[in-house]
């Protein structure tokens, strides 16, 4: 029977083998650790849509060819990704929509990149007339569920701009002082 590790590196070999793309950077090497062990979804650039999803910045500057694109489905995921890039040192940016357009902010180059658009819960409760808005939302599909109740919340003006970073990047809006709680 394989030690642990043997076995991770026989995968980790069998891919890149697979693949013919040798790695060798940490961030690479990270990127294939994530593929094999995560339950997270993992994309690589040789991965069907990879150009379509590293591109959808809604800056063309913020717009990189990151080593993967990691898609977390929850707060689980994104701690045990965030935890195991921080432990190898491997740089990544986390991108909700994509609306920062500094380089290096929503998508990265020679490292890697955590996409939160999965995390989308959208629940209105009625009743204490609240609403639930994961990060990975756009501002568009906020404003869509709450019209249907006759209520708002205090947001973006952009309706593609997502939610997690316009929240945790300015936090104000120009009617209110504060955008969350």
């Amino acid at each position: 029977m394989l030690a642990p590790t043997a076995l991770l590196t026989s995968l980790v070999v069998a891919r890149v083998s697979a693949q013919q793309q040798p790695a060798s950077t940490p961030w690479e090497l990270a990127c294939l650790h994530l593929g094999v062990v995560s339950s997270t979804a993992t994309i690589f650039p040789w991965s069907r849509g990879y150009s379509a999803i590293s591109e959808q910045n809604w800056s063309g500057t913020a717009r990189a060819k990151p080593a993967c694109i990691v898609r977390p489905e929850n707060a689980s995921q994104v701690q045990t990704v965030v935890r195991l890039l921080s432990r190898r040192r491997v740089p990544f940016a986390i991108r909700s929509g994509g609306h920062n357009p500094a380089p290096g902010a929503a998508s990265i180059k020679d490292g890697v990149l955590l996409d939160l658009s999965r995390l989308d819960d959208l629940v209105y409760e009625s009743g204490n007339k609240t609403v639930t808005v994961g990060t990975g939302n756009k501002w568009t599909a906020v404003y869509s569920l709450l019209d249907q109740h006759d209520v708002t919340v205090v947001g973006g003006r952009i309706l593609d701009v997502g939610v997690g970073g316009l929240l945790l990047g300015s936090k104000s809006s120009p009617r209110a002082d504060i955008g969350c709680r």
